[in-house]
């Protein structure tokens, strides 16, 4: 009998839990060094019998304007080691030279954050400006 329980904890996945893939602190405390967080939050994100969690900030980086912001954050993003691997026209994708981390920096949009209703609510809270603002989204970096 204790045979067959221990095999059902095993298939609900509480004996053997799914791996959970997490960024590296230090990746986060490089994105944390390039402005004031104004708000951040974090996600456990399930798939293929795993987990990652993500990490959303929104970074005031004191851009005089807020088309320079993005661009603000991302070469403060290289001066901390990390490099570019995709652009597009709403953002840029980087991945960490030093840690197995990638991120994504974007112009502040709050109509992006729709799904994140805790980050708009400190927002709205603080009354910030949003013109020198990114959202800047991290995840665990995994070579499958």
């Amino acid at each position: 009998m204790l045979l067959v329980g221990t095999a059902l904890l095993a298939v609900r996945g509480e004996l053997f839990p799914a791996p959970v893939h997490q960024v590296p602190s230090a990746a986060l405390d490089d994105v944390r060094r390039i402005g004031k967080v104004q708000a951040e939050g974090s996600d456990e994100l399930g798939h293929d019998g795993q987990s990652d969690i993500a990490y959303t900030f929104i970074i005031d980086v004191r851009s005089a304007r807020p088309q320079g912001a993005a661009g603000k954050a991302t070469s403060l993003l290289r001066g901390q080691g990390w490099e570019v691997i995709g652009q597009g026209r709403l953002g840029v994708a980087m991945k960490s030279a030093r840690w197995r981390a990638v991120l994504s920096v974007d112009r502040f949009d709050r109509a992006a954050l729709q799904y994140e209703p805790d980050l708009l609510k400190v927002l709205q809270e603080k009354s910030v400006s949003d013109e020198s603002l990114v959202i800047i989204r991290v995840d665990a970096y995994r070579d499958e």
